[in-house]
């Protein structure tokens, strides 16, 4: 009954062979594999990101002008909140386009400091400014939304007619 092959089981538990030493060569292959793969993971997530927002961003500014030439009086209510929406959307888009520069200019850094082995933090630093401009962006994006909301809900009558038409 004794069974002579072992059991999945029995692998996991056996002790590890003894590790392999990777050459110079070999560590640089994979390195490269990992740095590529790594690229095309950022330039993806990234291109992503900035386009959501920047879609969100241009078309409530799109949408906010068509309601104001389309459904709005003169005599609108709380104009501060869809001049404030506008200002928030364009500082967005602005704020986008800076952001986008700079991950540039970190990326280009990171790349530079790889070869060296040396760490230079200029990298580091751009990093840290690409993710405070990131949920600065976010966080004027959704204010500008709230303020947009609040303007169409103050210029609409109770029926849901805009008012002044």
């Amino acid at each position: 009954m004794g069974s002579e092959t072992k059991s999945e089981e029995d692998n996991y538990d056996s002790e590890p062979e003894e590790e392999s030493q990777l050459s110079n060569e070999e560590f640089n292959l994979l390195r490269e594999e990992y740095l590529r793969g790594t690229f095309k993971w950022f330039e993806y997530t990234t291109a992503e990101f900035d386009k959501g927002v920047f879609y969100v961003a241009t078309g409530s500014l799109g949408l906010s002008l068509t309601f104001i030439e389309k459904f709005i009086s003169p005599d609108i209510q709380h104009d501060w909140l869809i001049i404030t929406s506008w200002v928030l959307h364009t500082g967005t888009i602005f704020l986008f386009v800076v952001n986008h520069y700079l991950s540039s200019k970190s990326l280009s850094f990171l790349v530079s400091e790889l070869p060296t082995k040396v760490h230079k933090p200029k990298s580091s630093k751009i990093r840290g400014w690409v993710s405070f401009l990131n949920w600065v962006c976010i966080i004027c994006l959704l204010l500008g939304l709230i303020c947009l909301i609040f303007f169409v809900y103050f210029n609409l009558d109770m029926n849901g007619k805009f008012k002044g038409n």
